[in-house]
């Protein structure tokens, strides 16, 4: 599959302090990039993730969980819309069947790879 961004997840596990490499490989899920900010008036910090081109913004470890997973529950919806789309398809004798089938099973396995990360990340909120 692809690179989904080791060194952003590193850094990530660093701020918020939670396990989630073997949920997150595979998963089609993409964590571009980590920030650190800092209000100048209130004193407040807070990080962005970059994750498959949107934007979540944490304060801390409960507000990237509950945030993620509305990130994930939101993906893995647009996914099985995918999957749904592609597999009730009409084709025709220009329709390229083996691409579609491949896109439909990868939009299958990503959902199925980012429910199990969304379980997952339901657990970590549960026991904080």
């Amino acid at each position: 599959m692809f690179d989904y961004g080791i060194d952003t997840y590193k850094s990530l596990t660093k701020v918020v302090k939670l396990k989630f490499n073997s949920e997150l490989k595979d998963s089609g899920i993409e964590l571009q990039g980590i920030y650190s900010m800092k209000n100048l008036v209130t004193e407040k910090e807070f990080y962005l993730l970059e994750v498959n081109g949107k934007q979540i913004r944490f304060a801390n470890q409960k507000s990237f969980v509950v945030l993620f997973s509305d990130f994930l529950k939101s993906n893995i919806k647009e996914l099985k819309n995918r999957y749904n789309y592609l597999l009730n398809r009409t084709t025709d004798e220009f329709s390229d069947d083996i691409g579609i089938e491949m896109e439909y099973k990868q939009a299958d396995y990503y959902s199925m790879k980012q429910t199990e990360l969304l379980k997952k990340m339901i657990e970590f909120n549960n026991k904080m």
